[in-house]
């Protein structure tokens, strides 16, 4: 009974192999049963497709989608318009739901009627499928209203609330009543930071949550942000400019918040793309790698201030990203590639 729906959670799926039974069981097996689950299949060839069909057969809270290969943004743009429950959730298909992951969200979200709810997340990091590093991502047990939201927008930034769209679900009406939907320039990395981006405009109550209900593995060599693409780049100098008109629809200014803003570019834009010039598969020379760098450096995001943060306060928070940081100011730009370079190997 869709009347009866409170979550539907969609899922894009391409050619997702072994992983997918498993993602889709964590989701058909929740603890919260009305539920519905779109699987949208973005033109799978390995078999992905039939699978798909067959838990339709089984289990009639399954909606399958079958489309040409469009990409993750117009596969969950196409189950957005045809969503029933009065929360959206999204997974990927190669990850998984903790069995109250839904129960445990709209649970809080019914008790003071949130807009969205954020819950913990845990990051398990495969080569080769042998484990290299787990990471736990613990949010404090927060209820934010516009002007808290407004007030913690970098921290909440830093600690990856508006990071990722799996770790949470998100009052349908929010979404559908202001256009909020993934930009379908985005092939290659960023749209869940735009999707964040768009929506934190109209929430009125955010709630975060400490418990870990979402497991999230990022296999090297399959997920989509373990592949090398240089197209990337593009994306990633994009996600600034969003940022910065969301800062801009909530009257924030840059100009009181230049020591975080700061650390996010240097977390969020300069590492991604130093990582990606430092990737093995990336062929340019030295030469160009470094004249790619310093087009991130001239450009107009960084701030006038950017130079001047005492490096620090950065390494207090993030002994990575001061050193990042570091080396990037005083154009050290081969050792810069050297550490991204080694890391990408033995991680």
């Amino acid at each position: 009974d869709m009347d009866s729906c409170k979550i539907s959670v969609i899922m894009p799926v391409f050619n997702s192999g072994k992983y997918l039974e498993t993602a889709i069981n964590s989701v058909l097996s929740q603890t919260l049963n009305e539920i519905e689950l779109f699987l949208i299949d973005d033109g799978s060839i390995d078999g992905s497709s039939e699978l798909c069909d067959n838990f339709a057969l089984k289990d009639k809270r399954v909606k399958v989608i079958h489309q040409k290969n469009a990409g993750i943004c117009k596969a969950r743009n196409v189950a957005l318009n045809m969503t029933h429950g009065e929360y959206i959730a999204f997974i990927d298909h190669d990850d998984e739901y903790l069995l109250d992951f839904l129960e445990k969200a709209y649970k809080v979200a019914q008790e003071v009627n949130a807009d969205i709810v954020k819950l913990s997340k845990k990051e398990i990091i495969f080569r080769e499928q042998v484990v290299v590093r787990e990471r736990y991502y613990q949010l404090n047990s927060q209820i934010l209203e516009k002007k808290d939201i407004k007030r913690n927008f970098f921290s909440l930034l830093e600690n990856g609330v508006f990071t990722c769209v799996w770790d949470g679900i998100y009052k349908k009406e929010i979404v559908l009543n202001n256009g909020v939907r993934f930009d379908e320039f985005f092939k290659n990395g960023g749209e869940d930071i735009d999707f964040m981006m768009q929506i934190v405009k109209y929430v009125e109550l955010l709630v975060t949550v400490p418990d870990i209900c979402y497991l999230h593995y990022i296999r090297k060599g399959f997920s989509t942000s373990a592949k090398f693409k240089i197209q990337k780049v593009d994306h990633l100098k994009e996600l600034p400019k969003r940022v910065n008109n969301t800062l801009d629809y909530l009257d924030l200014h840059i100009s009181q918040y230049e020591d975080a803003y700061s650390y996010y570019l240097v977390k969020e834009y300069i590492s991604p793309i130093v990582a990606l010039y430092a990737n093995p598969r990336c062929n340019f020379d030295y030469l160009e790698k470094k004249r790619m760098i310093e087009k991130v450096r001239n450009a107009h995001y960084m701030i006038p201030g950017f130079f001047r943060r005492k490096t620090c306060l950065i390494f207090k928070k993030s002994i990575k990203m001061g050193t990042v940081y570091f080396l990037f100011k005083y154009k050290m730009y081969r050792l810069l590639l050297l550490v991204f370079s080694l890391r990408s190997k033995y991680v």
